[in-house]
């Protein structure tokens, strides 16, 4: 999402903008958001951590439908030991929600921002991602018309399918190399 901000703000300094499980600007988010920083706000912080954990393991088990289960044990592992170990707290949860709501308030964009900027665009989407729905990743598609896209079997939006990491780094690898032959700087 700040990247999107940025090629905007600085399109001089930006060759090519690669998204990952993202979406454009929405007042819809920006109201869920709102409702979300308001109930953080309101629950002690032993229980937002022991929701926050629910939350996770049940997205992650939901994401991993076609995952290995050493896998999806890993994530489900690794989310676990973030919450146990307070690396992810109320504090910092309010702090990426208002990052959110600060994005999704105030910033609107329109295919025709990038017109003249002459970067290439590569759109990375989950098969599985349970966040971004259809629609949000089509509207997002809409918005860069010279997008490249890559969908990414049998992962999803917090990362499940990505314990292999080569086949989408070699993808962007390739794009990034594309991108510079055909003259995009």
């Amino acid at each position: 999402m700040i990247a999107q901000c940025f090629v905007r703000a600085h399109p001089e300094l930006t060759q090519s903008l690669i998204l990952f499980v993202s979406m454009g600007p929405s007042q819809d988010y920006a109201k869920k958001f709102n409702q979300y920083r308001t109930m953080i706000g309101l629950v002690p912080a032993p229980l937002f951590r022991l929701l926050s954990k629910y939350f996770i393991t049940k997205q992650i088990s939901a994401e991993s439908v076609n995952s290995s289960e050493a896998e999806k044990e890993f994530w489900l592992t690794f989310s676990r030991e973030m919450f146990e170990s307070r690396r992810m707290n109320k504090e910092l949860m309010l702090s990426q929600t208002d990052v959110l709501i600060d994005y999704f308030e105030n910033y609107r964009f329109t295919k025709d921002d990038l017109e003249t900027w002459d970067g290439a665009i590569l759109i990375i989407e989950a098969e599985n991602d349970r966040i971004v729905s259809d629609k949000e990743r089509q509207d997002l598609k809409e918005l860069y018309p010279q997008v490249k896209t890559i969908l990414l079997e049998n992962s999803g939006h917090f990362g499940t399918g990505l314990l292999q990491p080569m086949e989408i780094i070699n993808k962007i690898s390739e794009f990034v190399s594309n991108s510079s032959q055909q003259g995009q700087t």
